[in-house]
Formats: structure tokens, sequence, C-alpha cells
């Protein structure tokens, strides 16, 4: 049960921190709204940013990976507070950066329910330990280079 709660914890805050692409982005608008849009040279770039098998890139909806895209970049501005998750940046600071303000909203909604499931099980006596959202975003990035090492021979990443 305890590791039932670490393990949706985990999800909700983690799992959609641990993508990241260095690519660049498209802007598009869509009336007073900007919206960015990831390009990705293959679907395995893009699986890898996402954090997901190749197979289930093409069933997951653009607004979806737009929010994963977004929460990676927001992921560098969470921070452990009172022991609990905090965002570290405002809205307008964030769309500064290349986030729209409703994914901002969207995903400090996120935080705050994420928050309200811990306070809830440490309230029925269930130990929680947070990850360091920063920590495992920065090991994943090394992850990511080590296998990129691994798989190419002196050619700067191309094959």
């Amino acid at each position: 049960m305890k590791k039932d709660v670490l393990l949706k914890v985990f999800t909700l805050v983690v799992a959609s921190c641990l993508i990241s692409c260095s690519n660049d982005d498209q802007k598009i608008q869509e009336g007073d709204n900007s919206v960015n849009i990831k390009s990705y040279s293959s679907q395995i770039e893009e699986a890898k940013a996402l954090a997901l098998p190749v197979d289930e890139i093409n069933s997951i909806p653009n607004n979806i990976k737009e929010k994963r895209a977004a929460a990676v970049i927001l992921s560098n501005y969470v921070s452990i507070k009172d022991s609990l998750y905090s965002l570290d940046i405002s809205k307008e600071e964030a769309q500064k950066i290349g986030i729209d303000a409703d994914l901002y909203i969207s995903i400090l909604e996120d935080l705050n329910n994420s928050n309200r499931a811990i306070k809830e099980a440490r309230l029925q006596g269930k130990k929680i330990s947070l990850p360091n959202v920063k920590e495992e975003y920065k090991e994943y990035r090394q992850s990511l280079q080590v296998q990129q090492a691994h798989t190419r021979s002196g050619n700067n990443g191309r094959n």
C-alpha cells in the first residue's frame, strides 16, 4: 500500500518531468494564444524526448505531448518546501521562457493535486518521501547522454 502511494506520487510528478527536447520550437499562432509545437527529426527522437515507447507516440494526442514538454521545462523550477512540491516560477516568467499560460495553469493544478494526495496519505499515517524532481531530471538527462555515447562512435551524435 505504501508503495502504491509512492508510485502514484512519483508517477504524477516525476514521470511527466523526465522528458526533454533540445530541438527548436515552432510557434503557431491560434487567435491570441501561441502554442509551442516541438519538431523532432524522427519518432525515435520524439519517443526519447517524451520518455515513451516508440509504438505509443502516435497514440498520444498532441495536447498531451505539449503538456509533457512544458512539464519538463517547468521541472527545473520545482522544489520541495515544507515537505511538499512548490513551483518557483510565475506564470508570467513561464510565458517568457515559452510556456503557454494554459499549460502553466494545468501543470500547477497537477502539482497541487499531487500535494493534496501527499497530505492525505500522510494524514492516514503513510510515510511519503518525495523525490527531488530537479535531481531526477538531471539523472535522466545524464542517462540519455551515456546511452548516446555508447551507441555512437565518434560522430558527434549523428549516424
